[in-house]
């Protein structure tokens, strides 16, 4: 294919992509893991980088090094200055739990809130950015896909009704998909040309993987075992060969590569779990914790338990394409890379389906070795077929993108929080963003200076996000504020002597069949 043609199809698929994932970034009314995400990384922002923050400029940092959390910078001896007040104000903002998975994304998202504004659309920004520019990254995996196999991976991720429906949430499964294949690039152009930037970049990529989720070691385990396998099975063809084997490593050109290269990932790694160098028994504290709790959680949280075949319902209602195409591609799997991205597809999904523990959006981590192996099988069967019969692939292609881009956007647009929708998981609703509107309106009109709204709920999130502009008072007594969100409908949770100050309660819907009840004051109570 000529180079100009091929980087017109690949940007009109670009920006397809793009187009269907930003079209409307807010439609969806805020899920209640984004409420969390938003109230943390609004924490750093605050802390560190809002118009409130202290100055970062020099000055006097006598008083530092002394302090009980003095960081890295005081103990290894680094002369003071901005950065080292930068990490203390800011590493005090944020503290790792593995319930909510690793720091880069809140430390990242703080940053486009300095940058653009705080609000929905910027929470959203980030992961969607990245999962567009997820797809600029196949470009680097031309000379291993070929130029057809190029534009059919990224038309895959493109238009993958999965991939584009939850690039439109605050999780971290963009900034995962970016990063697992961001590493994967570059150990294939690693092992291709054997330049040590390319090692040296996949270090840093991995780094980032482990501070974004803790399933980093899913995907490092998938890959070391077929490196073992490997290394396996050429070792018994050399015996078999009776082959002299030479397991002496050169230390300029392999052992030097290597022992920086986990020096970059080490210092990615502990750069974000040490809160930036500011607490030195973060890093192994952080992940020996995020470790045990999620080996805990995955064979105890029963909410969240589903049966073996979940995923694989799920890819046949949603991501037929896929399937058909790595089913085909399995016919084809004459190099090493296609039986890598085999390797990578198959084992993933047989881990995460034996795994009790099962959400919707772990689908992308073997939508993407799906949609590599998909695009090598459609290059492969296209330069084979010869004449007219090249063209077979492509027009079987087409028609299946434009319906799963049909499909991508019904469920991100239209049908985002109905029940038939597999891919929504508690998902808030309608009425929700209502119920905010409503709030928000009254408390608008309140001008005293304590809180405004009691939220009596066990569950109550994402309102601390939502209502972030409000002066809020969680649990506690019985409520007397202007207005009270409650699970109660007979008036329980307000004060007795005051509840003839209020109206009768209004009643929303925040997540499918959860029904909470806004109780506000009337005017001059």
């Amino acid at each position: 294919m000529r180079k100009e043609i091929f980087f017109v199809l690949f940007a009109i698929i670009l920006v397809g992509g793009t187009f269907i994932r930003f079209y409307d970034l807010t439609v969806r009314p805020i899920h209640h893991d984004e409420g969390v995400v938003g109230w943390f990384r609004l924490n750093i922002y605050n802390a560190c980088l809002g118009p409130n923050a202290p100055s970062l400029g020099y000055g006097n940092y006598a008083g530092i090094c002394s302090s009980k959390t003095a960081s890295l910078f005081c103990d290894m001896g680094y002369p003071l200055g901005p950065l080292t007040r930068y990490s203390e104000v800011c590493g005090r903002s944020y503290k790792y739990d593995p319930l909510y998975h690793g720091p880069f994304p809140y430390f990242f998202g703080a940053w486009v809130f300095s940058l653009f504004g705080i609000s929905d659309y910027t929470l959203r920004l980030p992961g969607c950015a990245f999962a567009a520019a997820s797809i600029l990254l196949l470009l680097f995996l031309r000379k291993s896909l070929g130029d057809i196999g190029v534009l059919a991976a990224s038309a895959f991720c493109s238009f993958s009704p999965v991939l584009v429906y939850y690039s439109q949430y605050a999780f971290f499964d963009d900034f995962f998909f970016f990063f697992s294949l961001g590493a994967f690039v570059c150990a294939v152009r690693y092992y291709a040309e054997r330049k040590n930037r390319w090692l040296y970049l996949c270090a840093a990529d991995m780094g980032f993987l482990y501070s974004v989720k803790e399933n980093a070691l899913i995907f490092t385990a998938v890959f070391v075992a077929y490196g073992i396998l490997w290394l396996s099975l050429g070792l018994i063809r050399s015996l078999m060969k009776r082959k002299r084997i030479n397991l002496r490593l050169d230390y300029k050109t392999v052992i030097e590569p290597m022992v920086f290269s986990v020096a970059i990932f080490a210092f990615v790694c502990a750069f974000f779990y040490t809160n930036m160098f500011m607490n030195s028994a973060g890093l192994w504290q952080s992940i020996a914790n995020g470790v045990l709790f999620w080996v805990d959680k995955t064979n105890s949280w029963s909410g969240h338990f589903k049966p073996f075949d979940y995923f694989y319902t799920l890819l046949l209602k949603y991501e037929l394409l896929l399937v058909l195409f790595s089913i085909l591609s399995l016919f084809s799997l004459k190099d090493g890379f296609s039986r890598f991205c085999a390797w990578w597809a198959v084992l993933s999904l047989i881990i995460y389906s034996m795994m009790p523990y099962k959400t919707p959006f772990i689908m992308p981590n073997f939508i993407l070795p799906m949609a590599l192996l998909s695009g090598r099988a459609a290059d492969y069967y296209t330069n084979r077929l010869r004449g007219l019969k090249k063209w077979i692939p492509v027009g079987l292609i087409i028609p299946a993108l434009l319906y799963s881009a049909a499909s991508a956007w019904d469920v991100t647009y239209v049908h985002y929080s109905d029940n038939s929708n597999g891919l929504a998981y508690v998902p808030s609703t309608e009425p929700y963003n209502q119920m905010v509107s409503d709030v928000k309106a009254y408390c608008n009109n309140y001008t005293g200076n304590q809180s405004c709204v009691h939220i009596k709920l066990a569950d109550y999130w994402p309102l601390p996000w939502s209502l972030r502009d409000c002066k809020l008072l969680y649990g506690g007594g019985s409520a007397s504020l202007p207005v009270v969100i409650s699970e109660k409908t007979d008036y329980s949770d307000i004060i007795e002597s005051e509840r003839q100050k209020y109206g009768i309660p209004v009643k929303y819907e925040m997540r499918p069949g959860v029904y909470v009840y806004v109780y506000a004051r009337r005017v001059n109570s």
